[in-house]
């Protein structure tokens, strides 16, 4: 499947389902008056099929410098079907004389075959990052590594490659924030945000990535630092805000702390009793620098956000633009919040 069918292909099964899916009913139908056939049309008046300009330009060539430099033309460009630049080189074959042109025909058919075979490794792979399963992700970079350099996605399998890396950068990134291992967590959000072919929107879901666990980490120290009950439940209310760390340890910690503080019973959990001093521990240094990370105006508020990964192009594209990691919305997709978290970075 060329990159052209394979985003047409999507199109394709969601109307043939329509259709699929239509009603089906039966009309009667009226008898009607056999009808006079029409003159057989000649030969002459048969409308010729419509052919690719491409061709035209190949047989109507007046040299073979011309033939060449349009073969060598499709071969480059990424809009290129393989099916048409096969044809191309058929109609050049019939024109080639002597054993140079021939050599040339040969080697064309051989770039088409390689081109043919990157494609094909490089097709399989998207579809596998369209999945939206990170399970597929590794395979799908195995994949992005068969496409060879001088191939014509070599490029664009490139920047699903540094995409990909970059994605699981930020996966790590938040497995060892979990974990309280938090300078190596920073250290992975800050690789991730160098990555050059990350687009616009995934930058800015490494950004607000970086500004929540800043915000995490100054909500569970204002928790400890509290002197009521009041000041906690405030300060556990700020931290369950941030709905994208839904699962983390911290925001577990701050559910409790809310419950507690509104007199209600919470079992024991030696798991988050035991990471909390490696949260309460960070110094004010590395909440700044997570600070720097996702820095942002205040009073800004983002659009939400598009899906988390690649659609897969029906022309190649040079750089993903989606965000990585996860597409789950976090709360500035929510519509933000206007607090002294959402400020510049606190000084203590």
């Amino acid at each position: 499947m060329t990159r052209r069918a394979l985003g047409a292909c999507a199109l394709w099964l969601t109307v043939a389902a329509a259709l699929a899916c239509a009603p089906q009913t039966r009309t009667r139908v009226e008898p009607q008056a056999t009808p006079t056939p029409a003159a057989t049309p000649s030969p002459a008046d048969t409308p010729a099929p419509d052919r690719p300009p491409q061709l035209e330009t190949i047989e109507r060539a007046p040299t073979w410098l011309e033939i060449r430099a349009e073969i060598q033309r499709l071969l480059r460009s990424p809009a290129s079907e393989w099916e048409l630049v096969s044809a191309a080189v058929d109609a050049a074959e019939a024109r080639a004389r002597g054993e140079d042109q021939g050599a040339e025909v040969a080697a064309w058919r051989a770039a088409i075959a390689f081109n043919r075979a990157a494609e094909d490794a490089y097709v399989a792979a998207v579809q596998l990052v369209q999945s939206g399963q990170p399970e597929d992700y590794p395979r799908a970079r195995e994949l992005f590594a068969q496409v060879p350099k001088g191939a014509v996605v070599y490029p664009d399998a490139e920047a699903y490659l540094g995409w990909l890396e970059a994605d699981a950068l930020v996966r790590e990134g938040a497995r060892l924030f979990a974990e309280g291992a938090l300078e190596e967590a920073l250290s992975a959000l800050a690789q991730a945000l160098e990555n050059p072919f990350l687009g616009p929107e995934a930058l800015e879901s490494v950004r607000v990535r970086a500004w929540d666990w800043a915000s995490a980490l100054d909500g569970l120290k204002a928790m400890d630092q509290a002197q009521t009950p009041a000041e906690e439940r405030a300060s556990a209310t700020k931290v369950m805000a941030l709905t994208k760390l839904a699962e983390h340890p911290i925001y577990r910690m701050a559910q409790r702390a809310f419950l507690i503080a509104t007199g209600r019973e919470v079992e024991p959990d030696e798991v988050l009793d035991a990471l909390r001093p490696r949260f309460l521990a960070a110094p004010a240094s590395l909440i700044q620098r997570l600070r720097e990370l996702g820095r942002r105006r205040q009073g800004r508020r983002r659009e939400p956000s598009q899906p988390a990964r690649p659609a897969a192009p029906s022309r190649p594209q040079r750089q993903p633009q989606s965000s990585s990691a996860d597409g789950e919305r976090d709360a500035w997709d929510e519509g933000g919040w206007d607090d002294d978290w959402s400020d510049e970075p606190r000084q203590e």
